[in-house]
């Protein structure tokens, strides 16, 4: 069978354009411009949504290559996910995103654990570079790097990868396929329980919202091989059309060829 985003194991999510963006009621599609309060799970119907009116990010039809997504513009726009670290401490993140402006001294793509003291995020720093806490265990510390060394420029896309790697007790962040930042987890990470759930575009903590859009979203719970991530970052490059490192896939990107491997 051909590869899909479905074939690595350990898909939690496919949070993607071709997914729902719901209004309410939910059953509702939004048209461009319509407030999201339900963005689609195409895996397990683990969707992204949000309850409240004035915190709902907006759809917009065309993003990035003439495919819609999600934009985050304001300081309560936030969607809420459940946890995909429940009983799962390695897991490997591929987020694609365009920037607006690095409006916070810490701008969140996706943070962890919900409403927790030692809740994780994965940031977008004022300086255009990357910042990464994984959620610890202990108390209310976490594994960090603070500044990653490759540079993020508004009104660009990226693909952001985050592994982590419990058992060989790494964390590695890559910017288009190209490594960025690492940190080392000395201990256990805090998976959470299932009200601790995730965010996109936002932390619970005062003043770091994300400013930008967000396409598309593919969490594992597993860390995938090498040539997994690579096909993986393919797929999402050749979609987004977005410049990469990542090698062994199509060069071209084929809607209904995903979707029919997919089951979709």
């Amino acid at each position: 069978m051909p590869w899909g985003p479905s074939n690595p194991a350990g898909l939690f999510q496919w949070i993607e354009n071709a997914g729902e963006f719901n209004d309410l009621p939910k059953t509702v599609p939004c048209s461009n411009g319509d407030t999201v309060a339900a963005w689609a799970d195409q895996k397990n119907a683990n969707d992204y949504t949000q309850s409240i009116g004035g915190s709902r990010p907006v759809f917009n039809t065309n993003l990035q290559n003439s495919l819609p997504g999600i934009t985050f513009n304001d300081a309560a726009f936030a969607l809420n996910g459940p946890s995909f670290l429940t009983g799962n401490k390695s897991h490997h993140i591929f987020i694609v995103f365009k920037p607006a402006a690095f409006t916070n001294p810490y701008n969140s793509l996706m943070s962890y654990g919900v409403g927790v003291a030692n809740g994780g995020a994965i940031f977008l720093k004022s300086n255009g570079l990357s910042a990464w806490f994984i959620p610890n265990v202990f108390g209310s510390s976490y594994y960090s790097y603070d500044g990653g060394t490759k540079t993020y420029v508004a009104n660009t896309p990226y693909v952001i990868e985050a592994i982590c790697d419990q058992v060989g007790g790494t964390g590695t962040t890559y910017q288009n396929g190209v490594q960025d930042g690492t940190l080392t987890i000395g201990g256990a990470i805090d998976g959470g329980s299932v009200t601790d759930g995730h965010i996109l575009g936002n932390y619970s903590a005062v003043g770091s919202y994300y400013t930008g859009s967000i396409l598309e979203f593919l969490p594992y719970q597993a860390v995938l091989n090498n040539s997994d991530r690579n096909l993986a970052g393919s797929y999402l490059a050749n979609k987004w059309n977005i410049s990469t490192s990542y090698t062994g896939g199509s060069s071209t990107f084929n809607p209904y060829y995903y979707r029919l491997m997919q089951g979709a």
